[in-house]
Order: structure tokens, then C-alpha cells, then sequence
């Protein structure tokens, strides 16, 4: 900010040529980038910033060049942690997407984890060849679900099971090159561990990590986990 304060004053102009009003929009375009980062709870999730807040600012009109007064905007609708509610409200929504989650489901429970699992297919043509590979069509979801998981564990402090997992998800699933093995256990922690098999994604999750995750739900994705029921 102190930076932008001494761009500001010594660029305080009207936006009367075109190279100043390219440079402004380039300026806040890249300010938005930075906020999303800045604002959010979690490197791996972003806050959604509303690019209406660049009207009152808009370089393709006559006005100041004010990027300080922008980023006092930003500040005022996402500092103080407000932006941390929309944020987990997605991670939510994605996490109870993902594993088919409504506040009347009864967990599955297997040797003492809770079962949480999401669907994926192998790829046709890999599989004439005899490898088996994550359809590319899942790539997105499953980097969704990557994500929403990390920030999940960062926000449980869970930072042996973020930094575990997100190693073990990227080499042993994502990875273009990596092939799943089904029926094949990949240990994140005590507290978590990964099946792999041709149709699915299993999470095993404890019983300590899964009252976490419910408290999380509850609080973020509560009126998602209502309407799965409908």
C-alpha cells in the first residue's frame, strides 16, 4: 500500500491519452490479481473479487488515477477477514459436491475411517494401451477438490496432512504420467489416507479429522448440505 501511495502522488493525472488509460487498466487489472491473493484465507482458493468495484474507477473514463483509492475500496469490502466467509463457503460447496454430501447422510465407516469418496473414469484410449490414467476430462474437479481440501487442512491446522497430501495427490493421482492402481492405499497420515481404485477416489479419514470436517460443513455449507437433501 505505501507503494501505491507514492505511485499514486507522483501519477496523479487525468486520463487524457490512451497510453495512461492503458497503463491505469493494466495497474488495477493487476491490483484485482493481487487482491484475490492478498484477501484470502488460503493460497490455493482466492477470494472472488467483484471487478463492478473497477467502475467507479474505470481508466477509460475522465478522472484521477487513483489506485490508492481503489485498493482502500478492496480493503473496505474484503479486509477484516471478510473475505474468509465466501471463501470457505466455496471450499464447502466444492468439498460436499465432491463426495455427494447432505446433512441427512450417514457416514461409512471401514476399519475405523470415515469413507468419503468421488467418482473419476480412466481414459478410453489409455486404457486400449493397457495403462490406466485419469480421464483429463476430471482434471478440473479433482484440482477443485485438491484445493478445497488444502484450504480445509490449513484452515484446521492440519499442516502435516496439507503438505502430505497435496505431494501425494499430485505425484501419485494428477500427474498426467501417474497411473492408478486399484485397490492401492497411498498413507497421507494417521489421520488420513487415499484408495485408489478404476471408479473412484476413496478419503479415509479418523475420527478427529472427521469431526473437523463436519464442524466445517456445518458452519460454511450448511444450506448446501440442505438442499443435497431435496
Amino acid at each position: 500500500q505505501a507503494g501505491l501511495k507514492r505511485l499514486s502522488s507522483q501519477l496523479e493525472y487525468k486520463l487524457d491519452d490512451l497510453g495512461h488509460r492503458s497503463f491505469a487498466l493494466m495497474l488495477y487489472r493487476s491490483m484485482l490479481i493481487f487482491a484475490a491473493q492478498h484477501f484470502s484465507p488460503s493460497q490455493q482458493v482466492p477470494v472472488d473479487i467483484d471487478e463492478m468495484l473497477l467502475r467507479s474507477f474505470h481508466p477509460y473514463e475522465s478522472g484521477p488515477f487513483q489506485p490508492e483509492a481503489l485498493w482502500r475500496a478492496l480493503e473496505s469490502k474484503y479486509g477484516r477477514n471478510q473475505a474468509s466467509e465466501s471463501v470457505y463457503q466455496e471450499v464447502a460447496r466444492t468439498l460436499i459436491n465432491s463426495f455427494s454430501l447432505s446433512a441427512n447422510q450417514v457416514p461409512v465407516t471401514k476399519g475405523g475411517y470415515i469413507q468419503l469418496s468421488t467418482s473419476i473414469s480412466l481414459d478410453a484410449l489409455d486404457k486400449a494401451y493397457g495403462k490406466k490414467r485419469i480421464s483429463t476430462f476430471f482434471d478440473e474437479r479433482l484440482c477443485n477438490l485438491q484445493n478445497a481440501l488444502s484450504t480445509f487442512f490449513h484452515r484446521a491446522d492440519l499442516k502435516e496432512e496439507m503438505n502430505t497430501f497435496n505431494h501425494i495427490f499430485q505425484e501419485k493421482i494428477t500427474c498426467h504420467s501417474a497411473e492408478i492402481v486399484s485397490g492401492k492405499n497411498h498413507v497421507v497420515s494417521n489421520n488420513l489416507y487415499l484408495a485408489t481404485f478404476n471408479t473412484s477416489i476413496r478419503f479415509m479419514v479418523s475420527g478427529h479429522v472427521g469431526a473437523l470436517l463436519s464442524a466445517f460443513l456445518q458452519q460454511y455449507g450448511a444450506d448446501d448440505l440442505a438442499r443435497a437433501c431435496a
